[in-house]
């Protein structure tokens, strides 16, 4: 599904240049759980903004499902995002004025989906997370775990072709970190194709691959499940 060939990314700051990614080459078949591990710095987030097309690499290709979306304008990288792709981010990114459902719904909404069919789906996954109850609270009544599923579920209820994870267990206690976890499992078992990054290795490691990157390189790249 994933084909990344010599990705390059570099931060220029006037007169100097910042070399953050090297050359990455880096397939990922539909269906696999993905972890990026490495050190602070190393390159993982970044890696993930390439492919995830909330960034542009340097120089190289990424071909997503047989399309090259280098190259795409602003506006064409963000409907190939919104149809395609799912994030959960390390604060959740949930509107505190707009309530659990509404937020959920919004990337359907801006897509111009069919409202009530997008609201049906939505109440479905909420009642298979067990968070019905929240439904309509808004992100200050809710636990950061609660906000973090709510962050999930918005990620998944238009069946993305990837979701994307940027260190989702960060701003949780650990057994939130768990039952986040077992939500992106159940997922994956489900079939839904996954990449997170995270820097703590017990979370990185119920991934089905694991790649670790240290200086803008991939240094490790090991099947962990099959």
């Amino acid at each position: 599904m994933i084909k990344v060939t010599a990705i390059v990314k570099n931060f220029i700051k006037g007169d100097i240049v910042t070399n953050v990614l090297k050359s990455i080459d880096l397939e990922v078949p539909e269906g696999q759980f993905l972890s990026i591990m490495g050190p602070s710095g190393a390159g993982k987030s970044t890696l993930l903004y390439q492919i995830s097309l909330l960034d542009k690499p340097t120089s190289g290709s990424i071909i997503i499902d047989g399309i090259d979306v280098s190259h795409f304008k602003e506006a064409e990288a963000t409907r190939f995002r919104l149809k395609n792709f799912g994030f959960v981010f390390q604060d959740s990114a949930l509107i505190p004025e707009f309530t659990a459902l509404e937020n959920t719904l919004l990337p359907s909404l801006m897509l111009g989906d069919n409202y009530a069919k997008a609201k049906h789906e939505a109440i479905k996954i909420f009642t298979s997370f067990g968070m019905l109850k929240q439904i309509d609270h808004l992100p200050s009544q809710l636990s950061g775990g609660e906000m973090q599923r709510v962050s999930v579920i918005r990620a998944i209820v238009r069946k993305p072709k990837i979701l994307f994870a940027d260190e989702p267990t960060a701003s949780l206690d650990t057994a939130r970190s768990h039952d986040l976890m077992s939500a992106l499992l159940q997922l994956h078992q489900e079939g839904q194709t996954i990449i997170m990054v995270s820097h703590e290795e017990e979370f990185a490691k119920m991934a089905q691959r694991m790649i670790y990157i240290r200086d803008g390189r991939i240094e490790k790249d090991i099947i962990l499940s099959k």
